[in-house]
């Protein structure tokens, strides 16, 4: 594996995370965001 595979690689696998942690966060704010208004 060359340096820019495993770079891009361990870039696409935080962004993924990233999402997958930040999703239900999202989807339990917004519907409480939009009661509250």
């Amino acid at each position: 594996m060359t340096v820019e595979l495993s770079q891009a690689l361990s870039i696409i696998l935080v962004i993924s995370l990233a999402c997958l942690i930040l999703s239900p966060i999202l989807w339990w704010i917004l519907p409480n965001r939009k009661q509250s208004v």
